[in-house]
């Protein structure tokens, strides 16, 4: 018997565009997944490597997610939206520092802690992307002292950088 001419049609169709999306960067497992494009870079504090420190990006558009990543102490971080290396959506954004509990930061100027306040502005474009990041120490008063003691010793096994799953804007669906 031979198949009707419509499902002779529907499995190629499908196949091509599963094929089609599969260029895209968004997380598949993700509902509404922006695509995203590879984000790295260097964080630093008057031009010497800064980190470890969690970085976020923020952006005015509340459906976009935010995307974040670990400065080692060289300074060099991968952001990260949906999965490691991901990167980020492309459009303009806020970069700050996110007090980790984990890691304890070095001293820097409190304006970079916030989206609110923070001078660090980055576009992601839609291509591989590489960002430098230059804070200025006389850009305002230091940030008050981190959540854990520089003394303080992670427990064996705790990578800070692999610590957190995905980041997600406030308005972003699952």
């Amino acid at each position: 018997m031979q198949k009707p001419k419509t499902t002779r049609f529907v499995k190629p169709l499908a196949l091509l565009a599963m094929a089609a999306l599969a260029g895209c960067g968004g997380d598949p497992g993700v509902k509404d997944a922006l695509p995203t494009f590879p984000v790295k870079g260097t964080i630093t504090l008057d031009g010497k490597p800064f980190g470890p420190a969690q970085i976020r990006l923020y952006s005015d558009d509340t459906f976009k997610p935010t995307p974040g990543g670990m400065a080692d102490a060289s300074g060099k971080f991968v952001l990260k939206t949906y999965k490691d290396g991901d990167g980020a959506p492309a459009g303009y954004y806020k970069a700050f520092l996110l007090q980790d509990p984990l890691a304890a930061m070095p001293s820097h100027p409190a304006i970079y802690d916030a989206s609110a306040t923070t001078t660090l502005l980055v576009t992601i474009d839609e291509k591989p992307n590489e960002l430098t990041l230059d804070m200025k120490s006389d850009a305002g008063p230091p940030s008050s002292a981190s959540v854990i003691p520089s003394e303080a010793k992670l427990p064996p096994g705790i990578d800070p950088a692999k610590a957190y799953g995905p980041v997600r804007g406030p308005n972003a669906k699952n």
